[in-house]
């Protein structure tokens, strides 16, 4: 049986503490560690509006960003020695 101890994340620094105790969860269950971000715009960062007015690629400049998060916190998981 896969086990997976779920640490979500929301881009400020206090969640960062969440990370060590999911890993100490996981190093007790022998299970691994699934990251989560919440990705979330306003509604006039995807309206078509926006878009016009240049304001579209923020959706992808914050994905991008946080997707950078999470590589950083996996990172401190694979170190620690959990998947």
């Amino acid at each position: 049986m896969t086990r997976e101890v779920l640490v979500c994340v929301d881009g400020l620094r206090a969640s960062a503490h969440a990370i060590p105790v999911g890993v100490a969860l996981a190093e007790a269950l022998d299970a691994g560690v699934h990251l989560v971000r919440v990705f979330d715009l306003s509604h006039d960062q995807l309206s078509s509006r926006a878009g016009m007015l240049g304001a579209g690629e923020a959706g992808d400049e914050a994905r991008a960003a946080m997707r950078a998060e999470l590589d950083a916190h996996a990172a401190a998981v694979s170190a620690a020695g959990v998947r």
